[in-house]
């Protein structure tokens, strides 16, 4: 196995002109999605209570459940082979929405079974799942995968927008008063994802003409051996997020899992900024392993690397401002969110590495690997919220979380070792962790200080850690000066 000491640079696919404009757009349209999402979750948290709010993620969680079926264990695969050869699009588009159209009927009818056989008691009404529900038709016929696959950022963005304003419109409008009726809020989540997927297949048939759909067994068959361990592995990632929700709606009251939705919603939207760049890369590392996958595996290593980077800081301060930051958001009636947001921090880092891994075994074709891992990672995960759950509420949740997620990272950095024979130093993780160490050090010790000469003593505390301990080398940063010189002559 070979090993690399020296942190590889970014090599010469990162500074071309259409990664550049796929990150710009990319991370624009996302932001924009994610702040109409938060400001969403913040109106809707605030008019509907926190028992309200706790009853809409939980059904909204139940139905999420079943939806990974049709959208994680298939898009992958189409992301890819798009990403590969792009004139075959229509071909891929055939059997992709095919398949996941016949998932979408099994799957809608396993779910309506469950709520009269599964002996459930959950902190919402059938009712509301069953609206929730009609969405899964509609992610089975959305394209967006395509789009990814073909490096078309600027459509994604435009349409993610489009679709969250949509949607904040229609909450506005319709949920409102003393007492909302909470079916409003499905009815209009289901109407601002139609207009996306009716959207999207516009765009195609545009471009590409009329698209047709395959429903052979044979072409089928081989999409759904392959996509069944990633959707099953996915199926097992949804633990760490809705499946909390379930385990607090089922263990725990609709006002608990209200305080757990809340903290939940400022940690996804933390997480966008990890997202973003996987998804921008995920279509270039697929082109990469079947040629290179070292270097595949080294500008993967090095998205994580500059993630954690970025967000280590942040993450510190929100976790110093936990309480006052969840209290200014969502109310002072969330301030029992303040504890479960804290714990959720921790987190954040691992998620993000567990996805980015998660990327290099599904364009491996490994998806029996990322199918154990994530397995694995899920077992600690149930069995822990269910012990902890009842002793701590939300924060026995986050801390199950933590834990599995930690344990998932282990065992699929393993296995991206031996699959891609190539083992770079972590060293920079223990360094990052140090360097955020120092920072809330020196934001305790300042504590009676001015804000501002608070925040410029921690900033430069990790600055200054982080090239002491040398998580950045010179190279890097003459790169990365050089390089963002380049992006923001571009937006110009």
């Amino acid at each position: 196995m070979r090993r690399s000491d020296k942190k590889p640079v970014l090599n010469d696919h990162f500074i071309k002109k259409k990664f550049v404009r796929n990150i710009a757009w990319h991370s624009g349209g996302n932001f924009l999605d994610r702040l109409i999402g938060l400001g969403i979750a913040i109106y809707l948290a605030r008019v509907l209570g926190s028992e309200g709010y706790g009853a809409i993620g939980v059904a909204l969680a139940y139905v999420s459940y079943f939806a990974i079926l049709v959208e994680s264990g298939i898009e992958p695969q189409g992301v890819r082979d798009v990403a590969q050869n792009p004139d075959k699009l229509p071909e891929v588009f055939a059997r992709i929405i095919g398949i996941r159209l016949i998932f979408s009927v099994v799957t809608w009818l396993a779910l309506a079974l469950s709520l009269q056989l599964l002996p459930l008691s959950l902190a919402t009404n059938n009712e509301l799942i069953l609206i929730y529900s009609l969405s899964i038709f509609v992610t089975a016929a959305t394209a967006s995968w395509a789009f990814r696959g073909l490096e078309k950022f600027k459509i994604i963005a435009t349409v993610q927008t489009c679709q969250s304003i949509v949607m904040g419109v229609g909450i506005v409008l319709f949920v409102r008063g003393d007492f909302p009726d909470l079916r409003l809020v499905p009815v209009v989540y289901l109407v601002s994802v139609s207009v996306t997927a009716v959207w999207y297949y516009a765009a195609l048939r545009q471009r590409f003409g009329a698209l047709t759909l395959i429903f052979s067994k044979d072409v089928l068959l081989p999409v759904f051996r392959e996509s069944l361990p990633i959707a099953l592995g996915r199926f097992m990632r949804k633990i760490y997020s809705e499946g909390n929700i379930l385990l607090m709606g089922w263990l725990g009251t609709a006002a608990a899992t209200g305080y757990f939705l809340a903290s939940q919603k400022i940690i996804l939207s933390l997480f966008v900024i990890g997202v973003i760049l996987q998804q921008v890369a995920f279509p270039l590392i697929s082109k990469l392993v079947p040629t290179q996958p070292e270097n595949a595996v080294l500008i993967e290593i090095n998205l994580l690397r500059y993630l954690l980077l970025v967000l280590t800081p942040i993450l510190v301060l929100c976790a110093w401002y936990a309480d006052p930051l969840i209290q200014l958001i969502f109310g002072s009636e969330y301030s029992a969110s303040a504890p479960v947001f804290f714990f959720m921090l921790f987190t954040l880092p691992a998620v993000i590495f567990n996805r980015g891994l998660q990327d290099l075994l599904i364009a491996r074709r490994a998806s029996r690997y990322f199918l154990i891992g994530n397995a694995i990672g899920a077992i600690f995960v149930v069995g822990l919220a269910i012990w902890w759950i009842p002793l701590y509420s939300g924060v026995g949740a986050a801390l199950a979380s933590l834990v599995g997620e930690t344990v998932g990272v282990v065992i699929l950095l393993v296995f991206v070792r031996q699959l891609f024979g190539t083992d770079v130093s972590l060293l920079w993780v223990v360094s990052i962790a140090l360097a955020a160490v120092l920072m809330a050090g020196v934001l305790w010790l300042t504590d009676t200080w001015t804000p501002v000469m608070q925040y410029i003593l921690a900033g430069g505390s990790y600055g200054i850690a982080v090239l002491l301990f040398k998580v950045l080398s010179r190279d890097e940063l003459v790169f990365m000066k050089k390089h963002i010189s380049i992006f923001l002559l571009h937006r110009r």
